[in-house]
């Protein structure tokens, strides 16, 4: 959801990318329509199959609110900006809280599009992703990999409908958190919290297997 352009230069040509990968919001304040959530952890492998630094992280973090993009806060990057603004913008400095880890670069989005806070209502815009200029250092790293698993629930025993599901799994295999895609006549979603059904939407829920 954010629009980060311009924020690193050290590089005289730097490769412009859009970087994709999402985090689940952790936080919502329905009552003053605020969303809360990583937008970026450092040593995270993202969809380039890219990481940044603690240092770089913060370094982006900071450039974010001198540049003044608070209010440069789009959907899917579709470049078309939404009336939002970024009211707090911060690095976690410890592990005190385990959904976040340290040196991640944290945000909370004040969503005034009418339209965009029932999506978030909803569970259809469920994370941040940002879009930054960056270079890059090519060097050997070792990667520790998540697990997940995707696959698609079974169809609802009224409509038959179905939802494909994707679900992060953690060391002692069970469930960290999952959700669906959208399904049924009104799109809506599921949350995923345990290994063999989700969570109630709608008055139903599906059974998954892993």
């Amino acid at each position: 959801m954010l629009k980060t352009k311009e924020l690193l230069k050290k590089a005289a040509k730097p490769t412009v990318q859009n970087t994709r990968f999402t985090y689940t919001i952790q936080k919502i304040d329905k009552d003053q329509r605020l969303v809360t959530g990583v937008v970026y952890s450092p040593w995270v492998l993202d969809t380039h199959g890219h990481y940044m630094s603690e240092e770089e992280v913060q370094k982006t973090c900071h450039a974010f609110m001198a540049l003044g993009l608070q209010q440069s806060v789009d959907v899917l990057h579709d470049n078309e900006v939404i009336n939002a603004v970024v009211v707090e913008n911060y690095i976690q400095k410890d592990d005190s809280d385990p959904d976040i880890p340290k040196g991640s670069w944290v945000a909370t989005t004040k969503i005034n599009d009418p339209l965009v806070w029932h999506k978030v209502k909803r569970g259809i815009l469920n994370g941040y992703s940002m879009e930054v200029q960056t270079y890059m250092v090519e060097h050997e790293a070792d990667i520790e990999y998540e697990s997940w698993s995707y696959g698609e629930t079974k169809p609802d025993p009224v409509d038959g409908h179905t939802h494909f599901f994707l679900v992060k799994m953690d060391s002692e295999g069970n469930v960290a958190y999952g959700y669906t895609s959208e399904g049924g006549s009104d799109n809506h979603t599921h949350t995923i919290r345990n290994l063999s059904v989700t969570e109630l939407t709608d008055n139903h829920t599906h059974r998954i297997i892993l």
